[in-house]
């Protein structure tokens, strides 16, 4: 039997999330409309959006008083009777509500989710130190916020559930350790179909033996317990991540590229198994067992 090593390709780094221009809507309010606002809080909101800080808002900042300012606004028309100044207050809820959806796309834009899903560091391991609760909470608490269901939200929190997918970043090293997989278990299943391996009279000669203790040692101890982890944060993660990146169409598209490249590590992660167990049935070997508790 050839000893040649399998040739074990080396993955390609996850490609970069798109960006789109997305032009941030402004509301143009005389100093007149302005100056009949002081009864209300929607004026130091105002106020405080035109001060230096204001205006260098992050895109969490800033959707987070978006949404405070609509609030604002219709605590304002129950106070002021001018019919003038509530319909055009009324105006300016109306522009500000349509606009929400846009600044929510700045915020999905923000390096914390980028970070989260396409750094190009670290794997997933077998131990349970993934943060997977903290992540789960995070992507929970983001999707309660949106335009369409949002809930108002103290800005500490946003920020820390932000920082908390930047620092983990579970989802990128699922699709790294997901890629990495994909390449190996292929190159390796089909490197072992090209040295036809067989037991024609069902006896299993040394060598087949000796393979069936690696595989027990490489695949069952290590490989098996880590694709059983990968498995289980993929399918508790990706569908709050796909309901998060929706409302913006090329991120939503980058993660169906990921899905797919998922579903294609499944595959070659069944391909492999179904070798030795085929190999095993042939030669009459009972396959090996983890040791592990």
């Amino acid at each position: 039997m050839d000893s040649s090593a399998a040739e074990l390709s080396h993955i390609t780094p996850l490609p970069e999330l798109p960006t789109e221009n997305i032009s941030a809507d402004i509301v143009e309010i005389s100093l007149k409309d302005f100056y009949q606002l002081r009864n209300c809080r929607l004026y130091s909101l105002v106020a405080e959006r035109n001060t230096a800080l204001g205006k260098i808002q992050a895109a969490s900042q800033r959707y987070l008083y978006e949404i405070k300012l609509l609030q604002e606004m219709q605590v304002c028309l129950n106070l002021i009777d001018d019919k003038t100044l509530r319909e055009q207050i009324q105006q300016w809820q109306q522009q500000k509500q349509s606009a929400l959806q846009q600044q929510w796309q700045l915020v999905l834009q923000s390096d914390e989710i980028r970070y989260a899903l396409s750094r190009n560091n670290g794997w997933i391991g077998t131990r349970q130190t993934d943060q997977l609760g903290e992540t789960r909470q995070s992507l929970q608490y983001l999707l309660n916020l949106r335009p369409e269901t949002h809930e108002q939200r103290a800005p500490s929190a946003l920020e820390k559930h932000l920082q908390q997918l930047q620092q983990a970043r579970l989802m990128a090293r699922v699709f790294r350790t997901a890629r990495l997989l994909d390449s190996h278990l292929s190159s390796l299943t089909q490197w072992l179909k090209a040295r036809q391996i067989h037991c024609p009279d069902g006896n299993a000669p040394q060598q087949i033996q000796y393979l069936r203790n690696v595989f027990g040692l490489f695949f069952i101890e290590q490989i098996q317990p880590l694709a059983s982890r990968l498995n289980d944060i993929y399918y508790q993660l990706m569908p709050k991540w796909q309901s998060l990146l929706q409302a913006h169409k090329g991120m939503d598209e980058w993660l169906h590229q990921r899905e797919s490249e998922f579903e294609q590590y499944r595959h070659s992660l069944t391909g492999h198994i179904k070798f030795w167990q085929t190999l095993f049935k042939q030669c009459n070997l009972s396959p090996p067992v983890s040791n592990k508790p």
